[in-house]
């Protein structure tokens, strides 16, 4: 009888964690999607179509397709048009066709939406928890649990302290020009050939199972990087502020930043990581991929990344300028071309072709 309850209570969680995913589709609505999308919905539609089951529908497609214009150029923006009545697609076709053909643009339209969403989702969710970090974070470095450490170390070990500090304004420079764009265009760029490779069962289980798009990839995106590269932070800091300053370095090298260390900065990680593996963050993210679902792990990861930039931010805002001298207040000046400082507090445009709006938020 356990047995029977327990599998009982099984299938009722899943019934509710189905229905949850459900719902979250109605997030993927009023995404707006631009013509730099048209080569991931194409490849994904391919894919799609090609994973349809019913062998004589999805020839009367082709067919179709390969003797209309609708390949064409433009064709993007007939099926942005089409995506409000997205069956009503030829009167050429069966009826049986038309209607195939419909749901594949759905699913497709879904899937690429997901994309757009959760890099749009990663992005806000980053720089909010940065800036809730570094007001936090400031706070213990001027008079809470972390002043008397960094008294402490810079009276017993200021060269090591000075050296850390030098190294995390590297750090720093990388992730306000360019980790959100590297981060982004992974994102986008490994999602599309998840959800396209011939060995991952994403297609078929949408287009002829019926599964929603949320509900098939949160359980899959641990095998995608940057998503495993992030389950791996999440999973460090866990394991102490060594582990997770190591997880940080390592994602931050595959992205294309400096490897790092910081001996010194990671006793006073030691002190205040708690907060940045368990300090609470909300955010629709959240509640889209579930806090258990692989998905959702990844985000934790982001989030633990984003307390991890705003204590060596708040760091160098902080001390900076009295250890190292200059400008200490976490950003670098630079000159225009008419000689006046320039100021970099924001995020640079990323040379990473496929972000579109990162070059408006601070760090």
């Amino acid at each position: 009888m356990k047995h029977i309850r327990n599998f009982d209570n099984y299938k009722k969680q899943r019934l509710l964690q189905e229905n949850r995913f459900n719902s979250q589709v109605l997030l993927l609505q009023g995404v707006e999607l631009s013509n730099d999308d048209e080569r991931m919905f194409l490849n994904i539609f391919e894919k799609f179509l090609d994973s349809y089951k019913d062998e004589s529908i999805k020839e009367e497609i082709k067919q179709y397709l390969n003797n209309s214009e609708l390949l064409n150029e433009g064709f993007f923006d007939k099926l942005k048009e089409r995506f409000p009545k997205a069956a009503e697609v030829s009167k050429s076709l069966s009826d049986k066709a038309e209607a195939a053909m419909g749901k594949i643009l759905k699913s497709v339209k879904d899937a690429v939406s997901l994309v757009k969403k959760i890099g749009q989702g990663i992005k806000e969710f980053f720089m909010s928890v940065v800036e809730k970090g570094k007001t936090f974070f400031t706070e213990q470095i001027m008079k809470g649990k972390l002043k008397g450490k960094i008294d402490e170390l810079t009276s017993t070990n200021k060269e090591g302290l000075v050296a850390d500090l030098k190294t995390s304004k590297e750090v720093i420079d990388f992730y306000r020009k360019s980790f959100m764009g590297k981060l982004l265009g992974s994102t986008e760029k490994n999602m599309t050939e998840f959800m396209t490779n011939e060995q991952e069962p994403i297609a078929e289980s949408m287009v002829n199972e019926g599964k929603n798009v949320i509900a098939t990839l949160v359980h899959g995106v641990e095998k995608i990087p940057p998503f495993s590269w992030l389950h791996k932070v999440a999973q460090a800091g866990e394991a102490g502020a060594a582990a997770l300053v190591k997880a940080i370095s390592g994602v931050t090298e595959k992205l294309g930043g400096p490897s790092f260390q910081l001996p010194v900065i990671v006793l006073l990680v030691g002190i205040v990581i708690e907060q940045m593996v368990k300090g609470s963050a909300g955010h629709w993210l959240i509640d889209l991929a579930g806090s258990t679902t692989p998905l959702g792990l990844a985000i934790k990861g982001v989030k633990t990344v984003a307390f991890f930039v705003a204590l060596i931010v708040a760091l160098d805002a902080s001390i900076g300028e009295k250890l190292l001298g200059g400008h200490g207040d976490g950003h670098v000046e630079e000159k225009d071309k008419e000689g006046e400082p320039k100021d970099t507090t924001e995020v640079e445009k990323s040379e990473d072709e496929s972000t579109e709006t990162q070059g408006e938020d601070q760090v």
